[in-house]
């Protein structure tokens, strides 16, 4: 690459990370290659001082992550561009699986909210069957078992019975209770 102001020096290394980009601008990744290209122009050119650029290739089919640091001194001779370029894939690698396991906690935390809102909600629901568990056993003792009305108080009677089932599925579930499952209709 060459500035305005006349040539460039380049060490080995640089030449080569060049002939990676020339390479690069056309195949898998090219436009980040061609970004990053034009940063070191604009660094070289005098239109920046310094940039700082992360990007992303492909490397035998595996995803890397790069950082490129330029800096542009002025003086007399030469334009001096220092340029450092480092793979950062196994930080970048580290900070996904914090924000995985980051997930993962939050989800846990949701998951434990929920079983005391059910906890609660079911205890709640339990005191009021068994208010109606309670009822509808002493109507059964005061009614005769001819009465039509019987039918409908057992009814009410087993309904509740089976939603307190299902209730102290809830609390079991609140508890972290190891359930026994059954079928219930």
């Amino acid at each position: 690459m060459t500035a305005e102001a006349g040539p460039v020096a380049w060490g080995l290394a640089a030449d080569q990370f060049q002939a990676g980009l020339r390479e690069a601008a056309t195949g898998e990744g090219s436009e980040q290659a061609r970004e990053v290209a034009a940063v070191l122009r604009e660094v070289i050119a005098g239109q920046r001082t310094g940039a700082v650029l992360e990007y992303t290739c492909r490397e035998a089919g595996e995803r890397r992550w790069f950082i490129l640091r330029a800096s542009r001194f002025a003086g007399p001779g030469p334009v001096r561009v220092v340029v450092s370029h480092a793979d950062i894939t196994s930080r970048r690698l580290a900070e996904e699986a914090a924000r995985e396991h980051e997930a993962q906690v939050r989800h846990l935390q949701k998951m434990e909210a929920v079983g005391q809102l059910a906890g609660g909600l079911a205890h709640d629901f339990n005191n009021l069957l068994t208010v109606i568990n309670g009822r509808s056993q002493l109507l059964l003792r005061r009614l005769r078992p001819e009465d039509p009305l019987r039918r409908d108080v057992a009814l009410i009677q087993s309904t509740a019975e089976r939603a307190a089932a299902l209730t102290r599925q809830l609390l079991a579930f609140s508890r972290k209770q190891v359930l026994q499952p059954r079928v219930v209709d």
